[in-house]
């Protein structure tokens, strides 16, 4: 399961700085500080891309992202995870995944 984590309420107002907290459990025995992954945001039609290092590490598997309001329009926030993950099944050695992140994050 995919899931992020806001200390601040779920109303972004536009001018502010946050942090959300990305944490990612399915990665069969791997951690998310064992994997290559990348995160994008989407609000109101505008996307930004974070790579795992341009994310803050917490721990093996919590991985801050911090986003700057400014760079949204306004809307409800949509996040996207994607990760190549170490299997031997897969022709490249790796086998990719894409999963869809629910908010209730609203930048206004």
């Amino acid at each position: 399961m995919a899931t992020y984590r806001n200390k601040n309420d779920d109303t972004i107002i536009r001018g502010s700085e946050f942090k959300l907290n990305i944490s990612m459990d399915v990665i069969d025995t791997y951690h998310m500080g064992d994997v290559n992954f990348f995160c994008t945001f989407n609000a109101g039609g505008k996307v930004v891309l974070l790579t795992k290092e341009d994310m803050i590490e917490v721990d093996a598997d919590n991985y801050l992202a911090p986003l700057d309001s400014n760079d949204f329009n306004k809307g409800v926030m949509c996040i996207r995870y994607e990760a190549d993950i170490p299997d031997e099944a897969f022709a490249d050695g790796f086998r990719h995944v894409k999963i869809d992140i629910p908010t209730k994050i609203t930048i206004r």
